[in-house]
C-alpha cells in the first residue's frame, strides 16, 4: 500500500522536532560542565545543579532517540511506529496543553515592579513580558494541536490499513476484464 503523506510530514516532523531535544540535551550537558569550570558564573552554583543538568541532558537524548526510532518506522510503515506515535502524540497534546494553562495563569498574572521605577520603563518591561509569554502560548498551542492531529490522523482507517500486514490487507475486487 502507498504510504500516506501525513505519515510523511509526521515522521519528518517528528525527525525534526528529535534533534531539536538533542540540541536541548547538549545544552543541558554544557550547562552542567560549566559547573565545574572556575571563574564561571555557573561554578558558584551548588554541586547537585550539574548531576540535575546532565539527568535532564540524558533524558532528553533518550527522548530524541525515541522519536528518531520512531520517525524511522513511520518511514517504513512498522505497525509498532504507529502505535508508539499514538503515544507520542498523547505525551504531547497533554504536555502542550497543561503547558499553555500554565502560560495563560502567567500571561495574566499580576507582574510585580520594582520601587522607584519609572512609570514608562514599567510599561515597557509588562510589555515585553507579556509578549513573550504570548509567544510561548502560541508555541505551546502549536505542539499541543500536533499531538491532537497525531492522535486523530493516525486513528484514521486508511491510516491505519497503510500500517497493516499483508495479509490484513483486504482482497482486492474481482476483475471485470475476463
Amino acid at each position: 500500500m502507498k504510504r500516506p503523506a501525513g505519515v510523511t510530514v509526521s515522521a519528518v516532523i517528528l525527525a525534526v522536532l528529535s534533534l531539536l531535544q538533542i540540541v536541548l540535551g547538549l545544552g543541558m550537558a554544557l550547562l552542567g560542565s560549566l559547573t565545574h569550570e572556575k571563574g564561571s558564573p555557573a561554578a558558584a552554583l551548588p554541586g547537585w545543579i550539574a548531576i540535575i543538568m546532565y539527568e535532564l541532558c540524558a533524558l532528553f537524548l533518550l527522548i530524541a532517540a525515541w522519536g528518531i526510532a520512531t520517525a524511522i518506522g513511520l518511514h517504513r510503515l512498522r505497525r509498532w511506529a504507529r502505535y508508539s506515535t499514538l503515544i507520542i502524540g498523547g505525551l504531547v497534546a497533554v504536555c502542550g496543553l497543561l503547558m499553555a494553562a500554565g502560560g495563560l495563569i502567567a500571561l495574566f498574572a499580576p507582574q510585580l515592579t520594582a520601587a522607584g521605577a519609572a512609570t514608562g520603563s514599567i510599561h515597557s518591561a509588562q510589555f515585553l513580558v507579556r509578549a513573550v509569554f504570548g509567544i510561548m502560548e502560541l508555541l505551546y498551542l502549536a505542539v499541543a494541536a500536533i499531538g491532537i492531529w497525531w492522535l486523530v490522523y493516525f486513528n484514521r482507517k486508511h491510516v491505519r490499513m497503510a500500517f497493516a500486514p499483508p495479509a490484513e490487507l483486504p482482497a482486492p475486487p474481482p476483475s471485470t476484464l475476463a
